[in-house]
Parts: C-alpha cells; sequence; structure tokens
C-alpha cells in the first residue's frame, strides 16, 4: 500500500442534485483518502449545508469544505482547492461524478512505485444524469481503452489542447510550487496548465484503465458565473479564452528550463492562437485563406480531420457573431 499523504481536491458549485452520490464513492474507496479539500464557488443552492451534513454524519474529521466569498470560475476555485491540500498526491475531483472502488489504490500505487510520474490521468465511462452507463458514447475524443497500458504524454500532447479529462487527473502537489497559476476558464482550463508543469518537471502519463464515470448532464458548468452574464455571445467566450491562452503561452516560452525546440513550439502555438483570435475580430477572408496554413494544429484540438474542419468552420462562425454584434452597437 502507499504510505504517502493523499488529497482530494473538489471544486463545487451548484451541486447539491450529485454530490452525495460523489461524495460516497470518495469515501468508500478501498484505500481511504487522508484528506478531503472542497471548495464551493458561492453555490446559491444548498451545497454546503449538504456537504457539511454528510461530513458531520459520518465524522469525518479530515474532510473540509470552505466557500469563495464571490464566485471565481471553475479554474481558480480548483487551484484553491489545490492549494489547502496538504497531501504530496492530489486527486481533482468533480462533484458530479462517480469513482470506482479501486481508483485511488490503484493510481496512488502507481505513483509510488514510479516517482518520476508527475501525473497519472485515466479512462473513464460516461454516465447519463442517472448514473446509468453509455455503453457507446459515439464520442471520438472520450478515452475508453481499458487494457491496462501506460502511455506516455509529452509536453507535445499539450499544445492548444488537453488530451485528456481533469477530473481523471491525480497530480503531485509539487509540480505547482513557485508556479504562476493563470486563470484558463474560458477555453483550455486549470488541468491543461497542472498537465503542462507536469510534463516540464518529470514524465505524465495516461493510464488505459476506466476508474471513475463521467456524468452528462445540461447542468454540467465550466464558466464562471458572472463571466456568462457578462459575455454576450459565444464568440466574445472564444477570444477571451484566446486572449487567456496567449497570456499563458508568452511566459512559458520565456522559461528557462526549456530547449530551443519547445521554445519554438510555444511560439507556433502563440502565432496559431493569435491568428484565430484575429480571424473571429476581423472580418476578412484573407485572414481566413491564411489560417488554412495551421489547419494541422486545428486537426489536434479534437484529434481528427473532421474535428479539425469543425473547430475552422467555428472560428469563421464566430467571425460573423461577433461582426453582427459588433454592427448592432
Amino acid at each position: 500500500m502507499p504510505t504517502i499523504k493523499i488529497s482530494v481536491a473538489m471544486a463545487a458549485y451548484n451541486g447539491e442534485r450529485y454530490i452525495l452520490k460523489q461524495l460516497e464513492t470518495i469515501r468508500q474507496q478501498s484505500l481511504s483518502v487522508d484528506e478531503v479539500i472542497i471548495m464551493d464557488d458561492g453555490s446559491s443552492d444548498a451545497t454546503v449545508d449538504v456537504v457539511q451534513t454528510y461530513i458531520n454524519k459520518y465524522h469525518l474529521d479530515n474532510w473540509h469544505i470552505f466557500q469563495n466569498e464571490k464566485n471565481k470560475g471553475y479554474a481558480l476555485n480548483f487551484y484553491e482547492a489545490i492549494k489547502r491540500c496538504s497531501g504530496s498526491l492530489v486527486f481533482l475531483c468533480d462533484q458530479d461524478d462517480l469513482w470506482y472502488p479501486d481508483k485511488v489504490k490503484i493510481v496512488a500505487s502507481l505513483m509510488d512505485a514510479h516517482k518520476d510520474i508527475m501525473s497519472v490521468s485515466t479512462s473513464y465511462d460516461l454516465c447519463d444524469a442517472e448514473g446509468e452507463i453509455i455503453p457507446n458514447p459515439g464520442i471520438s475524443h472520450v478515452r475508453t481503452k481499458n487494457d491496462g497500458t501506460i502511455e506516455h504524454l509529452s509536453l507535445n500532447d499539450f499544445m492548444g489542447t488537453s488530451c485528456v479529462r481533469g477530473c481523471t487527473m491525480c497530480i503531485r502537489k509539487s509540480i505547482i510550487d513557485g508556479e504562476k497559476l493563470y486563470d484558463l476558464k474560458s477555453n483550455l482550463g486549470h488541468d491543461w496548465l497542472l498537465n503542462v508543469y507536469a510534463c516540464l518537471k518529470g514524465k505524465n502519463v495516461y493510464f488505459n484503465r476506466r476508474l471513475s464515470a463521467y456524468r452528462i448532464h445540461q447542468n454540467n458548468s465550466s464558466f464562471s458565473v458572472n463571466e456568462k452574464k457578462a459575455l454576450k455571445s459565444t464568440a466574445e467566450k472564444r477570444i477571451l479564452g484566446l486572449k487567456e491562452e496567449l497570456t499563458a503561452l508568452k511566459d512559458l516560452k520565456n522559461r528557462s528550463d526549456i530547449d530551443l525546440k519547445t521554445k519554438k513550439d510555444f511560439i507556433n502555438e502563440i502565432r496559431f492562437a493569435r491568428c484565430r483570435k484575429n480571424i473571429i475580430q476581423n472580418y476578412n477572408i484573407i485572414t481566413w485563406i491564411f489560417a488554412i496554413r495551421y489547419f494541422s494544429k486545428y486537426k489536434k484540438v479534437y484529434g481528427t480531420f473532421k474535428g479539425g474542419i469543425k473547430v475552422y468552420i467555428g472560428d469563421l462562425l464566430y467571425a460573423l457573431e461577433y461582426k453582427k454584434n459588433q454592427n448592432d452597437h
């Protein structure tokens, strides 16, 4: 059994409907965790009371719920949860998923045996709102392989995209030591940045074992409530996401711990993100045509040719939407 301290970092927001089922799957793990930190992002429902009642019921002295004074958005909320964790291993956790009984034991044992692994992500099932497994989801970017193999992920795998789902991750808390935690709430997300830091500081692996179920329902949310109200269009959200991405990429390319090839990769990604931003903000056919040179990067977002076409066309539609909104003012 692993001898390292294990924490769970959960981000919560208006989760009263599903959160108890997730808490149950954590409490009933075959290897008990040492600590659970739950950060509530200013819920307007009874999430905090529901969680606190659950903690009191089972006398879970090592489980704690905290509440932000104002809504920060899921990325900053997750960072806050992680920073409050005292374990050297931190499992990231959504409020509405389901963990399988041996998830913690299997992943923690793997990381205990391989000290150079900084992050482990795993395969997962999809389930519906009632928790029923969806056997054939038919979604190309959902990774459900279950043969127990391990894939090594490089920094290049995370250039412009996140090829894993954050709620399946377990990280060494040390990867954020001394690092800037960017607010990536609109596009890439907190998990992208954590994976980048894991790659920079050691090995990052994907474990092809389904150890949880990701719940699909209409209330899945990954955007700050305040920003949802403030933004007038999906185009504006996409622009904001690209701005956030550019801020992080510009800093990352100037790190002293990267080689020349990685620096060039970051520069190319900066050019791509800047090109996408220009496509949306500037209704210009020349800019659209110029963007085709980056199609290999568009394709990478979802990992397929069809996915690349979808993202490219999406940017063009956002450009039309953005122009219309500008003309309406």
